[in-house]
């Protein structure tokens, strides 16, 4: 693109202090935003960021509501994951069964029907619910940095293994 005349320089200081942002001015003027910010900061003048302050602190705020709703859903994950391990479970199991003589064998699916899940069964699910607490621990300590810390799970997890809240 050709060199930038007085004139269209004195307009992009004239947009800058007008407070336009210097996606907008670049828009405006036919101009890439790197033109753009050499322009201000050869002339000592910067932008106004108060729009993207405020949109980087709503976006903040969302994000923080969604965490928090992410780790609502994985303590009840956790709790469903957790009592499944004292329930009664039907683990089927394909077996081949003779026909006898010359005719072969066929598969059929068998149902075993459990007290409660095997033990490695139990294994994976324990580990899949310690996985959901480290998640949450994780997005509480993110935060809550400067907070009081892990209070509102520490009270979750001893009402996850039965403990009396003191």
């Amino acid at each position: 693109m050709a060199k930038l005349t007085p004139d269209e320089q004195q307009a992009i200081l004239d947009l800058i202090d007008a407070g336009h942002t210097r996606n907008d001015i670049a828009r405006r003027t036919h101009r890439s935003p790197g033109t753009i910010t050499n322009i201000a900061r050869a002339n000592d003048r910067t932008f106004d960021r108060t729009e993207t302050e405020t949109a980087t602190r709503a976006r903040q705020v969302d994000l923080a509501a969604r965490r928090a709703e992410l780790a609502a859903q994985l303590v009840g994950d956790a709790a469903r994951l957790r009592a499944q391990l004292w329930e009664p479970c039907v683990e089927r199991k394909a077996m081949a069964v003779a026909q006898g003589g010359n005719l072969g064998s066929v598969v059929e699916v068998v149902e075993v029907h459990h007290p409660r899940p095997p033990f490695a069964d139990q294994q994976r699910i324990m580990t899949c619910v310690g996985i959901a607490v480290d998640k949450v621990l994780a997005i509480d300590r993110h935060d809550n940095q400067a907070d009081e810390g892990l209070a509102a799970v520490d009270r979750w997890l001893r009402e996850m293994i039965g403990e009396a809240v003191g």
